[in-house]
């Protein structure tokens, strides 16, 4: 798990933006599903980030739990029910490096820093229309790099 970690903090360092879509929601090898701790990353680093919701998956939950705290007790259920997993988090709690999902639960639209306002990112989120979510990221990007 801590070499995903590294690999996903590298991936956070090494890019501009995140795009995150759909995403495994049990059965992971981390110390999060793979898309919930990207998104994290990038929104702990203030990376613009692209949620696409509208196909299920981490990225709908993880859209879910921003407008609900009760989605984050859903998200980590979900992990607890692979015996593997239980067992992972206990021994990062024993270890004083405890899996902490109360990270989850401040997540906020604004934050996605995406050079979207949040209606915009709320529509992102929800659409499977390809032609807008392909509107949508570039006008957040064009508006992202105007700022600099």
């Amino acid at each position: 798990s801590r070499s995903l970690t590294s690999m996903r903090e590298r991936m956070v360092a090494e890019t501009q933006a995140r795009i995150l879509i759909s995403g495994r929601c049990v059965h992971f090898k981390g110390q999060f599903a793979g898309l919930l701790e990207e998104f994290l990353l990038s929104y702990e680093s203030q990376q613009p980030i692209y949620l696409l919701g509208g196909f299920g998956g981490m990225a709908n939950m993880i859209g879910r739990a921003i407008d609900d705290v009760n989605v984050v007790d859903e998200i980590f259920r979900l992990a607890s029910e692979n015996p593997v997993y239980s067992k992972l988090f206990e021994k990062h709690k024993k270890e004083g490096k405890a899996i902490d999902y109360e990270r989850v639960r401040h997540l906020t639209w604004e934050g996605l820093n995406n050079g979207l306002a949040e209606d915009e990112s709320r529509e992102l989120f929800r659409t499977t229309n390809i032609p807008r979510i392909i509107e949508l990221i570039s006008k957040g990007l064009y508006k992202k790099n105007a700022a600099e």
